[in-house]
């Protein structure tokens, strides 16, 4: 049964014994005192008829809101926010109509080369040629060190290999290290440290993962935010994840390409370059 069900029953159920007293009381002499219980029973009864009269103008549940999808909640602050590309304080931007010559190559291994960079079509491009074995270029911006920022680029696979992994560094310090979050033309997406010191390594913050948002033959936007330890990556404006990284550092940012075979040949294009403060 529900409530207001049970409202109306209580209250209909008063009306009936309120009109019992009254017609007892009535044909009763007047000076005859009134029993205790029926006392009570007419209390009852009064209460009743208010739950009566409630009971049929105001139902517990209105069924036009229970139908209703609830509101969406506000977004926490601990979310990461999705890339405002620019929207922020921008620090520097790049729309490659020229050479600034602010674009510097930054080889990390001497098993390949970089062939040719360029400005054609609007774009960087960068040639690549791996050796013997793997080859990482950093292509790295001339650009302030900064702790909270975000990096937006559209980089595209123009030839390579799909196990050619290209990306966005962010924090690239030269006593501490960098980040580094890279895609590749399988779909899939990770995130690296370079971690520098007396024991140089890299560390796997996120192991390659598989991403539909991510095009294999096409344009990608990608962006990263770091603010403070929290990271987050994005593809094409689509979140794909959000971690924290507990060392903290400043640093500049740039792109990786990343050849994993022997004499593999590649080139990327690298469109709309924005490096921005965090919001």
């Amino acid at each position: 049964m529900t409530e207001s069900a049970f409202v109306a029953l209580v209250g209909l159920s008063g009306v009936v014994l309120v009109g019992a007293i009254t017609i007892w009381s009535s044909l009763a002499n007047a000076n005859r005192l009134i029993p205790l219980w029926l006392k009570l029973t007419a209390l009852i009864g009064a209460i009743g008829v208010l739950g009566f009269g409630a009971g049929i103008v105001r139902p517990s549940t209105d069924p036009a809101i229970a139908n209703e999808a609830p509101p969406t909640p506000p977004a926490l602050p601990g979310e990461p926010k999705k890339p405002n590309n620019g929207g922020g304080a921008i620090v520097y931007a790049w729309d490659f109509n020229s050479d600034d010559g602010r674009w510097t190559l930054d080889p990390t291994s001497k098993l390949g080369s970089t062939e040719l960079m360029r400005v054609a079509d609007g774009k960087l491009q960068v040639d690549f040629r791996s050796g013997a074995g793997q080859y990482v270029n950093n292509i790295h911006a001339d650009v302030p060190q900064l702790l909270d920022v975000e990096v937006n680029a559209l980089l595209e696979r123009i030839s390579g290999p799909d196990t050619m992994a290209y990306g966005l560094i962010v924090r690239d310090n030269n006593e501490q290290g960098n980040v580094y979050f890279l895609i590749n033309g399988r779909r899939q997406f990770g995130v690296f440290a370079h971690v520098k010191g007396a024991n140089e390594h890299v560390d796997i913050l996120v192991p390659w993962t598989q991403s539909g948002v991510i095009n294999s033959d096409a344009p990608n936007q990608l962006s990263v935010i770091a603010r403070g330890r929290q990271i987050s990556v994005f593809a094409n404006n689509q979140p794909l994840t959000t971690f924290n990284h507990e060392p903290l550092f400043s640093g500049s940012a740039g792109v990786l390409v990343t050849l994993y075979g022997p004499n593999e040949t590649g080139t990327i294009a690298i469109d709309d370059f924005r490096i921005s403060r965090a919001p």
